[in-house]
């Protein structure tokens, strides 16, 4: 893709991501009167109920959900071309299970702190990034590969799963927040959980960009990765320590949210194809949009449930709507592959 078409394809993809994000102040579990919203634009009153739910409820939700899309998208794009494979995505390294499992074992053991909102995040990022150099600990031992790292991170989720099953019997009452934190949720973020996320997003999505060309190396194959003089087994290494603390920066915040870092990055190879130099840039757009509209479809979308089972309205889970986008898109791409289309 020349620079005209892409430049095109960026303002285009960031006019719909303002669209959505601006939406996403708009919408809501709360409704408000399309005419108390004109009104407001054209005469702010700050202290009023409207900009009080916008500036200290939307807006932390709405940034929150354009960083963490944008850096799960980037953590599986860098995946992808770690492990050669295009159906690799963020969940399969262990980060977001030992993350989750840090979290849950929070909810069920402490539940007179749950109340401090900034706690939960702060124990979800030690899991991960616990995880985070246990993989990185176990990416330099000479024999293992990256194809079999990648085996040794769903080995670790699946034994992770089974222990945090083994929780949801015994804590019964807590199954609600444990639930909805290993489905992947934005209610309740405010601006604390956005400063927790910040240091993340400002040092790690610059860095990940920055290994575009080291990217388009490894995707020529190793033998040709070497003669451009790159480091394959390094390069590989600190890409992958990048996805993962992408991913810890993310689920530490928003939970395990899935199929984001997978269906982001496909639309990205669709869009401009394997240039990494534009498919990085590209995937964070595409999973940022993703992310926020799945919010948004949370938020509006509330299901009814009959009054002898939930006698009152929820708000689905945003991680419920993008497994209900990405499940499917999932089970077109293994087909492609079986019958050995390209999967994008």
């Amino acid at each position: 893709m020349n620079k005209n078409p892409f430049k095109k394809l960026i303002a285009i993809l960031s006019l719909l991501l303002l669209l959505f994000f601006s939406l996403h102040l708009i919408l809501g579990g709360l409704s408000v009167e399309v005419q108390t919203v004109v009104k407001e634009l054209l005469y702010p009153n700050y202290d009023s109920a409207f900009w009080n739910i916008v500036l200290n409820l939307r807006l932390p939700r709405a940034i929150i959900a354009i960083l963490c899309g944008g850096m799960l998208g980037l953590a599986g794009t860098l995946l992808q071309s770690v492990i050669s494979n295009p159906l690799a995505e963020p969940g399969i390294i262990g980060v977001t299970a030992l993350s989750t499992l840090f979290a849950v074992l929070w909810i069920a053991y402490a539940p007179f702190l749950i109340q401090v909102s900034y706690i939960l995040p702060v124990i979800a990022t030690i899991g991960a990034t616990l995880a985070v150099g246990l993989l990185y600990r176990i990416s330099r031992f000479p024999h293992i590969g990256m194809q079999k790292l990648a085996l040794i991170g769903v080995l670790f989720s699946v034994i992770i799963q089974a222990y945090i099953s083994l929780i949801l019997l015994q804590q019964q009452q807590a199954m609600g927040s444990i639930l909805l934190w290993m489905i992947g949720s934005l209610n309740g973020l405010t601006w604390l959980h956005f400063y927790l996320v910040l240091p993340f997003a400002l040092i790690l999505i610059p860095l990940a960009l920055s290994f575009a060309g080291i990217v388009n190396g490894l995707r020529l194959g190793d033998e040709k990765a070497q003669t451009l003089g790159i480091n394959i087994r390094s390069s590989k290494k600190y890409l992958l320590l990048i996805a993962g603390l992408l991913t810890a920066g993310a689920v530490s915040t928003v939970g395990a949210i899935g199929f984001v870092g997978l269906v982001g990055p496909h639309i990205a190879r669709r869009l401009v194809g394997e240039d990494a130099r534009l498919f990085l840039f590209v995937s964070f757009l595409t999973a940022s949009l993703l992310l926020v509209a799945a919010d948004i479809i949370a938020q509006v979308a509330v299901p009814v449930f009959p009054d002898s089972w939930v006698p009152f309205n929820i708000q689905l889970p945003t991680g419920a709507v993008t497994a209900l986008i990405g499940g499917p898109y999932f089970m077109y791409l293994i087909s492609k592959n079986m019958k050995g289309g390209k999967a994008s």
